[in-house]
């Protein structure tokens, strides 16, 4: 399970993103660690039922109010297979509930100076009550199913179904119980419990036109689980003296060289995808030795990676309209038109009143027909002409 998540792009690549899909990611991880713990020990069941459900309500309230989506089937499977009763899921789900949103409440409404501001409230209402999330674009209800899960798992959507069929003369064996067995104190175990939250809150998700695979990025450790008994399922077929069976034991390796390949593939690609970042640190090196001025930054430019944590020489007391001396740059970002003041700036179109000084180069697409990875110029540092 490790190596195949470490060689899937998207989830290692996005983990480290300051995103609250991100923040929530690791109270998701341990909730779903003790879920698992309470089907597989024989003791402690309720206990590990309880934890879990604490860490993803937490999560939940905090930092991603869809996760209720994945609570509902959660919970309804904890209380048909008898680890937690109504009263005690109440109970739990009401302590967490309400301490997480005091905190939240308590934490956010300082920061952003407002009274009793609950964030995740705000952003349900906004975006599935009035349904503004479909500003950002609307996909097909099957979108999460046949799109983003297969980029998402790569080579362990397949391994993960293999974990997932019945015997057969196609696959003679069953998933080794040594896979599932926990300091020898396993429980009867099924494979696909892992996959009744995950599949349930993906279905309730495909209901909400505006679609990313970022909202269902919870699901992939416990995909990558049940596909890590896919791998040892298939791996135990080498000790069958049949030619098949030995080439499909192969699978697995072959499996993650093919992640590997792509993951590396995609990793180097990706580091053209922010072309701005790159703009504005040459665009440094370009003035280091010149007199502070303004510089403007067009909508590519501060979407692809040119961000204030960039910004080296600003000078946090001169704004654009203030009739003072800078000691600093002046970093502009209006959408509307570029300020006379400035004299520099990064964009992606280039007219007479410019010099283009520098340009940057970045990651264009990828022609499916011709097999071409295109990449070229997407920037240019440009100077105003002197009259």
């Amino acid at each position: 399970m490790t190596l195949l998540t470490i060689t899937q792009f998207h989830y290692p690549f996005w983990s480290s993103r300051t995103l609250p899909n991100c923040f929530a990611l690791p109270l998701v991880n341990l909730s779903h660690y003790f879920y698992i713990k309470s089907s597989t020990r024989k003791n402690n069941k309720s206990r590990y039922a309880a934890i879990s459900l604490i860490y993803i309500t937490a999560a939940a309230v905090i930092f991603r109010i869809e996760l209720v989506a994945m609570i509902l089937p959660m919970v309804f499977q904890l209380w048909f297979n008898r680890r937690l009763s109504t009263f005690k899921i109440a109970l739990i789900g009401g302590v967490t509930g309400l301490t997480a949103l005091f905190t939240t409440i308590l934490v956010d409404s300082y920061f952003w100076s407002s009274k009793l501001l609950w964030p995740e409230l705000n952003g349900l209402l906004f975006n599935v009550y009035n349904n503004k999330s479909s500003e950002w674009g609307v996909s097909p209800w099957y979108t999460y199913f046949l799109a983003h899960l297969p980029k998402l798992l790569m080579t362990g959507l397949p391994l993960s179904i293999a974990a997932l069929l019945p015997k057969s003369s196609f696959l003679p064996n069953e998933i080794n119980q040594k896979f599932i067995t926990i300091h020898n104190k396993v429980a009867s175990f099924q494979p696909v419990s892992l996959l009744f939250p995950s599949i349930n809150y993906i279905f309730i998700l495909s209901f909400l036109g505006h679609k990313e695979w970022r909202f269902i990025i919870y699901t992939i450790p416990l995909f990558n689980a049940l596909a890590g008994l896919g791998m040892g399922r298939l791996n135990d077929l080498w000790k069958m003296n049949t030619v098949q069976m030995k080439l499909m034991a192969l699978v697995p390796v072959l499996a993650l060289a093919v992640n590997f390949s792509a993951t590396f593939l995609v990793t180097a690609l990706s580091s053209l995808n922010y072309p701005g970042g790159s703009a504005l640190s040459q665009f440094h090196h370009l003035v280091a030795q010149q007199p502070p001025s303004t510089v403007h930054l067009d909508v590519l430019t501060a979407m692809t990676g040119a961000s204030r944590f960039g910004e080296l020489y600003r000078d946090v007391g001169c704004d654009i309209g203030e009739e003072k001396v800078c000691t600093g740059w002046s970093y502009s970002k209006n959408e509307d038109h570029i300020p006379s003041e400035a004299q520099w700036k990064i964009s992606a179109d280039t007219d007479d009143e410019w010099t283009v000084v520098d340009s940057v180069r970045g990651f264009k697409g990828v022609s499916l027909r011709n097999l071409n990875i295109d990449i070229g110029e997407l920037l240019h540092i440009q100077k105003r002409k002197t009259t």
